[in-house]
């Protein structure tokens, strides 16, 4: 893995209580603070393909929702928070979208 290429690429991102408290009892035997969180069946980082093929299309067509990319949820993430009132300006920031 290499590091993101520029400094805009790397950023906080807030999550829920509950959120870090999952990610802290799911990384609580870990001994490498360097490894990956979430990994491949057999351990190493995650694939975008593999896990679109095992993962994705198969929950996709599953919930009735077949062709529905991931990069689709990022849309409507935005189009919620504006729903819910947040700044359309800051939700493109908080996505890295270009203007």
């Amino acid at each position: 893995m290499r590091p993101p290429k520029t400094r805009a690429s790397r950023r906080m991102v807030g999550l829920p209580r509950f959120v870090v408290e999952e990610l802290a009892a799911h990384l609580a035997g870990a001994t490498d603070p360097e490894a990956f969180v979430f990994t491949a069946p057999q351990g190493g980082s995650l694939r975008v393909t593999r896990f679109r093929a095992r993962v994705w299309r198969p929950a996709t067509r599953a919930a009735g929702l077949d062709g529905l990319r991931i990069h689709d949820l990022r849309h409507t993430a935005v189009a919620l928070w504006i729903a819910a009132g947040a700044n359309p300006r800051r939700s493109r920031r908080g996505l890295a979208m270009p203007r």
